[in-house]
């Protein structure tokens, strides 16, 4: 499926599960799948990887997407930072504001969030794709689950993720600068921006579905 077929799709997603409009700027994170030759493909959705969209639309504005991770690098799911275990984002819709994330201007939590607590791997079990893992439990709260930029130029999402959504750009660089741009120049007539997190499969079936 062509990108801006996918973006129709998504947006009457968000108004029929969730009631969203479009008169002001809202974020769509789509879990396992990438952009290839202007069509959504999906992804093996292996753990530690950039490999998730996040979706910025409405306001009339140009559609854009963004190249991020929605999940956790290994570093944390290695060594949980919560004895429960490390967070990801479950799916669902989540207000977020303009606020501060380590020192920089960054999207963080508006309202609580609903996270699955991964624990740690016992032995050698390795850590692959995220179809292969069950959390442990889950938990809503405020838990500092952001999104934000890259603090440094790997390719791997390891420990600049524990938990948070994680643009691929580095805080100083042109995309990171373009997505951020965006939303501040609305915070004057949005208090906040929604922010509706879709599992691989949830994506899967809008894509294949007939409607």
């Amino acid at each position: 499926m062509i990108v801006s077929d996918f973006i129709k799709r998504i947006l009457d997603y968000g108004t029929k599960q969730y009631g969203l409009h479009y008169n002001e700027f809202v974020l769509f994170g789509v879990r396992g799948y990438s952009v290839i030759d202007g069509s959504m493909v999906k992804n093996d959705d292996k753990i530690d990887e950039y490999n998730d969209l996040i979706f910025l639309l409405g306001t009339n504005s140009i559609p854009r997407y963004y190249i991020a991770t929605m999940d956790p690098g290994l570093t944390w799911l290695r060594k949980a930072m919560n004895p429960l275990g490390t967070a990801r984002l479950k799916e669902g819709l989540y207000k977020y504001k303009i606020g501060i994330h380590r020192g920089h201007p960054a999207l963080t939590q508006y309202a609580s969030v609903t996270v699955l607590r991964y624990k740690e791997h016992t032995g050698d079990q390795p850590w692959i794709s995220w179809k292969d893992e069950k959390p442990s439990i889950f938990q809503t709260g405020w838990f500092g689950i952001d999104i934000h930029a890259k603090g440094g130029n790997t390719a791997k999402v390891g420990v600049t993720s524990a938990g948070c959504s994680v643009i691929d750009s580095t805080w100083e660089g042109t995309v990171w600068k373009e997505f951020f741009s965006l939303l501040k120049s609305a915070s004057h007539v949005q208090n906040f921006y929604y922010y509706a997190v879709l599992d691989q499969a949830t994506v899967e079936k809008l894509i294949v579905s007939d409607i």
